[in-house]
């Protein structure tokens, strides 16, 4: 999402407090978003992205199984297997980690989602309980969607 995405969320917000309605904002921030990218589920949503072998094949290859180690001073730690995530420091890996969260707005049904990178805001006005409820069901959705 740009930044003007961003500005007309802030401007969509601003304008329905402005006439003194409430207004539901939940923040969602992936902690260490690119390190929880599971693999086999990024290769899955390449695919149905279209994503076709051999290409499909070699991220098959490339995302999993793979190791890293620290260096502080000249000192290297020990090598450790990493389980998920998209390869920080890569080229590929913001874009990766765009194609996986690329389907969330799909998610929900009721709420206004604004996405920029790994933080995101979903908001409703909330007029009667059942806004409260759909919200609550959106926040659900987005639960079961990062499994």
């Amino acid at each position: 999402m740009s930044h003007s995405r961003s500005l007309e969320a802030f401007y969509d917000i601003g304008g329905v407090l402005d006439r003194g309605i409430e207004t539901d904002i939940i923040y969602l921030d992936f902690a260490k978003a690119f390190d929880s990218v599971c693999p086999a589920k990024l290769v899955s949503k390449l695919s149905t992205l279209g994503i076709k072998d051999p290409l499909l094949s070699w991220f098959h290859s490339y995302l999993p199984g793979r190791s890293q180690r620290v260096v502080v001073n000249g000192m290297f730690s020990r090598w450790t297997n990493v389980g998920s995530g998209v390869p920080q420091g890569s080229q590929l890996g913001p874009i990766l980690f765009l194609l996986f969260v690329n389907d969330m707005p799909n998610v929900v049904t009721s709420v206004t989602l604004s996405m920029f990178a790994d933080d995101s805001k979903c908001y409703k006005v909330s007029n009667h309980h059942s806004d409260y409820l759909q919200l609550q069901q959106d926040l659900d959705a987005f639960s079961n969607w990062s499994l």
